[in-house]
């Protein structure tokens, strides 16, 4: 079963995205840990940029909009980490209920030793469902 961590805060721009990325690198490759990097950021997504992936066709509203499966939105990253993206598109916002997140982070916890979700900033429905 995993250990889930949310890292959250009331304010954007305090590094929640670079602590996430960093931390979920370290555990994988120094650590042999099996890690999944999460980004419940719907609204301003920035973890799979910061991982430099500039395009991915399945992303974490894609699952939740029934679009795709889970395992499809899965990216591997060259440290060993697993990142789930959220989308980088504004329309893909629409039909997305945030709060089934819980739902699909559930279906990790078995996979994996450690699970990241980098939240959206302050106290709205994101971080409430990152939570």
């Amino acid at each position: 079963m995993a250990r889930i961590i949310g890292i959250v805060s009331g304010k954007g721009g305090v590094g929640k995205t670079t602590i996430v990325s960093n931390i979920g690198a370290v555990l994988a490759k120094r650590f042999n840990k099996k890690v999944t990097v999460v980004d419940c950021n719907f609204t301003t997504a920035h973890l799979g940029l910061y991982l430099g992936m500039y395009y991915t066709p399945v992303t974490l509203n894609k699952v939740i909009k029934g679009e795709a499966e889970l395992d499809d939105a899965i990216h591997h990253h060259f440290t060993g980490m697993k990142i789930i993206p959220a989308s980088l598109s504004l329309s893909d916002l629409e039909g997305v209920d945030i709060s089934t997140i819980k739902d699909y982070i559930k279906l990790l916890a078995d996979r994996n030793d450690v699970i990241l979700l980098d939240s959206g900033p302050g106290l709205g429905r994101e971080s409430m469902a990152c939570l």
